[in-house]
């Protein structure tokens, strides 16, 4: 009851503060009525001065004629959203699953599009490699042979359509009680140094791809980012072949620790680094404080606050186009994105609606001039 009411004094306050500062930035973009896929620039054109644009996708989109042409007009670069990842490509020794990964690998190349490749070690899911019959860990070079086994195998099948790699995903701690790294059961072997071994894998094998340090929660939290600069300048003082940070977008629309303020201070801290290359790897943005806010429903006002969000966030990304390469959606439209379950729930944080059209999201970050 107290959280209640909580959410409901605080979005009062915000709905006022919105109605004001809707004002001050000039209203919010009409959507043109009668609008059709012929009707608007892509996205992908909007920005080709600035960075790719990028969502990710599943193999079954591929299939989808109407989905497909939206997506191809709109963005530049593919993201697999599960079907790279090895859980789902190598779940055991003698095990693979190319057929769901090829076919967004052929989609990527029948229609010219780059790819991100997400991701080679990701120590949140089942890992076969680190036990033996037993189910004892083995020797961590047994591991590492194995693992090199595997970047091999799949960097060397998408060669010619991956260029950029998430190396590894989300191996940073969050807080000062756990750690400067997750506690899985990579780290539990290796420790940190399983970081180090993955990037040195991946270049020996493909030593023209971008390498990339992919991390989420960083504009909310402060620990973390202390973290990142720590272990970026050491890393890139021993020569790992850290070519680029990726920094997951992943917000709501209301939070005060998610802003696009706070973004850019992450991005300062990776090029004072010595980062040139920074992708925005997974953009969304719910218009829920969180799941026992979703009892209030989606409100007008919580709309009208994600257009000037998104608006401000890219306005300040263009800010930052000589060292920002690549900015991906976590998913193309509204209908088909994991914080609608595609399209099961109620939540609209895409710029795109649930018929593959512009929101007036869309139409605020393309408009250079407000």
């Amino acid at each position: 009851m107290k959280n209640f009411l909580y959410y409901g004094v605080l979005r009062k306050i915000l709905s006022f503060i919105t109605s004001i500062v809707v004002v001050l930035c000039g209203g919010i973009p009409a959507v043109p009525d009668g609008m059709t896929q012929d009707s608007y620039e892509g996205l992908k054109d909007v920005y080709k001065d600035y960075f790719d644009i990028g969502t990710c996708i599943s193999y079954s989109y591929c299939d989808n004629p109407e989905l497909s042409e939206f997506i191809v007009k709109n963005f530049s670069s593919i993201t697999p959203e599960w079907e790279l990842k090895m859980e789902n490509l190598h779940p055991s020794e003698n095990e693979w699953n190319w057929e769901r990964m090829d076919k967004i690998a052929d989609f990527c190349r029948e229609h010219g599009l780059k790819m991100r490749g997400h991701t080679l070690v990701w120590q949140q899911q089942p890992n076969w490699m680190l036990y033996d019959e037993n189910g004892n860990f083995v020797d961590k070079e047994v591991f590492y042979k194995r693992q090199y086994d595997y970047f091999k195998e799949v960097m060397n099948r998408y060669k010619d359509v991956i260029r950029v790699w998430d190396v590894t995903n989300e191996a940073l701690g969050y807080d000062l009680a756990d750690g400067e790294f997750k506690q899985g059961e990579i780290y539990k072997l290796c420790g940190e140094e399983y970081i180090e071994r993955a990037f040195l894998a991946a270049h020996e094998i493909d030593p023209e791809a971008t390498l990339v340090l992919n991390e989420n929660g960083l504009a909310k939290n402060l620990v973390k980012q202390g973290y990142l600069a720590k272990w970026l300048k050491i890393w890139l003082d021993k020569g790992i072949p850290i070519d680029a940070v990726g920094i997951q977008g992943h917000s709501n629309t209301v939070s005060i620790d998610e802003t696009p303020e706070r973004l850019e201070a992450v991005i300062n801290i990776i090029e004072n680094a010595g980062i040139k290359n920074i992708q925005i790897t997974e953009i969304d943005m719910s218009l829920y404080f969180d799941k026992q806010d979703k009892s209030f429903g989606i409100q007008d006002w919580t709309k009208d606050y994600q257009v000037l969000k998104y608006k401000h966030l890219f306005r300040m990304l263009r800010r930052h186009s000589d060292v920002i390469t690549s900015v991906s959606f976590w998913g193309p439209d509204d209908g088909h994105s994991c914080l609608t379950v595609n399209g099961e729930e109620e939540d609209g944080p895409m710029i795109f609606d649930r018929s593959l059209l512009p929101k007036a999201s869309y139409f605020a970050i393309c408009d250079f001039k407000r």
